[in-house]
């Protein structure tokens, strides 16, 4: 988020889409992270990585093979992202700072940004939302502990005090199993756990 709205003071246009996905530039590139139809993978040109062998090596756009929500890295887990470089474009400032304005505005309305949470849980499936998914198999509000289905926006599990890792864990899980058991569809977890 730094970064977007520092490049877009600066008249860069390209990162207008980052100005409110929380994470690192690392974090955004192994997961081609993006919103509004627009994702790392368009602006990424170059990516400095650390190999499993310690050499330090200079990937391209083409090698970092991104897709939808994801990114050579992800396949590579032992390479460390160490920088980045990115094509953007000079724009009109103040016309950048007001689509980045209008973006958080849409954001607000949508998105439970009230409370803690890491963003939407799962990706979307091909042709449909997981959001409208999950709302479908009446998990909306759903809680274990003070980990919650977001009431605004059913792709957010939000922190309600004092979730654990295990609560909001379990009710991933459980909502994956769900829509499986329903639906047929297998939602990707755009988290990763760590044990």
């Amino acid at each position: 988020m730094k970064l977007a709205l520092r490049t877009a003071r600066l008249g860069l246009t390209g990162l207008e889409f980052a100005s409110g996905i929380p994470g690192t530039v690392g974090g955004a590139i192994f997961m081609n992270a993006g919103a509004y139809k627009m994702d790392m993978g368009y602006v990424t040109t170059t990516v400095k990585v650390l190999d499993p062998n310690l050499n330090v090596k200079v990937l391209t756009n083409h090698d970092l093979d991104f897709h939808y929500r994801s990114s050579f890295l992800q396949r590579a887990k032992n390479y460390i992202c160490l920088e980045a470089t990115f094509l953007l474009r000079k724009g009109d400032r103040d016309t950048i700072l007001e689509i980045i304005k209008d973006r958080k505005l849409r954001r607000l309305e949508t998105q439970p940004l009230e409370y803690p949470s890491a963003g939407s849980v799962f990706r979307n499936p091909d042709n449909d939302f997981a959001g409208r998914l999950i709302e479908e198999v009446g998990y909306k509000g759903k809680r274990i502990g003070d980990a919650m289905v977001s009431n605004k926006h059913a792709n957010f599990i939000v922190n309600m005090g004092n979730a654990s890792g295990d609560d909001i864990k379990k009710l991933i899980l459980e909502i994956k199993k769900q829509i499986k058991d329903k639906y047929n569809i297998d939602l990707i977890i755009e988290q990763e756990f760590v044990k």
